[in-house]
């Protein structure tokens, strides 16, 4: 991505309800780079790279792999390439440890380099095999042998699904509980990443062990009146 470079505060643009498009997050004054899409560098909205493209990969990853939430995570980057308003980190490698596997995401926002030809994508490393999936196809490596298959990306698949449970009242194909199990991979890597710490999870009670400063940051301040019904956090 490009820089989003440095913006002075601004009046609100006519139109806009700025108090109600905060919502919840701490009052602050209108600035394009905290408004539509490069919120999502800031933490007080976002979630930065790892949450915006990287839970596409991870989502992927755990249909792949049949996995939940992980037992240890750690996280490190920063703003290595640009120098403008972005607070969430332009370069990250996040590794979530599982008892017998790792996921690894990394970004970087300049620098070139791909994934076995894919500018976006995952592998899966097996004993003899590399499974690599760039969303809408996938292929097989066996050493210098690669295997091919085209497909789609499943977009008006799951939107079709999505309508017809909307009328049918069923379970869609991806249910909120496995939204929540894949975002709450990028959520606590970028919580390891803050906190630059290697932090233990419990999957179970879906908490930090022995971090209070970590399980903090799984929640957040509601600023009134935009506050969740009672019970809910």
């Amino acid at each position: 991505r490009p820089s989003i470079g440095k913006k002075n505060d601004s009046p609100t643009p006519e139109g806009v309800d700025y108090d109600l498009w905060l919502g919840p997050a701490p009052k602050s004054p209108f600035n394009e780079n905290r408004f539509h899409y490069e919120w999502h560098w800031n933490w007080d909205y976002g979630t930065g790279e790892l949450g915006n493209n990287g839970i596409h990969g991870l989502d992927m990853v755990r249909a792949l792999l049949d996995i939940d939430l992980p037992n240890r995570v750690t996280s490190g980057g920063g703003l290595r390439m640009y120098d403008d308003d972005r607070i969430a980190p332009d370069i990250q490698i996040s590794t979530w440890e599982y008892p017998n596997l790792s996921v690894v995401w990394e970004h970087r926002q300049r620098g070139g380099g791909t994934l076995y030809g894919k500018s976006f994508g995952v592998a899966l490393y097996g004993s003899e095999e590399i499974l690599v999936s760039g969303g809408s196809d996938w292929e097989v490596h066996r050493g210098k042998e690669v295997e091919t298959h085209k497909g789609n990306n499943g977009m008006g698949e799951h939107v079709l699904n999505f309508l017809d449970c909307v009328r049918t009242r069923k379970t869609p194909n991806a249910s909120i509980e496995q939204g929540h199990l894949s975002t709450s991979l990028c959520h606590t890597g970028n919580i390891a990443y803050r906190l630059r710490a290697n932090l233990e999870f419990d999957p179970e009670k879906q908490q930090f062990t022995g971090n209070d400063d970590a399980n903090a940051l799984l929640g957040r301040d509601y600023r009134s009146p935009y506050t969740p019904p009672e019970g809910l956090v």
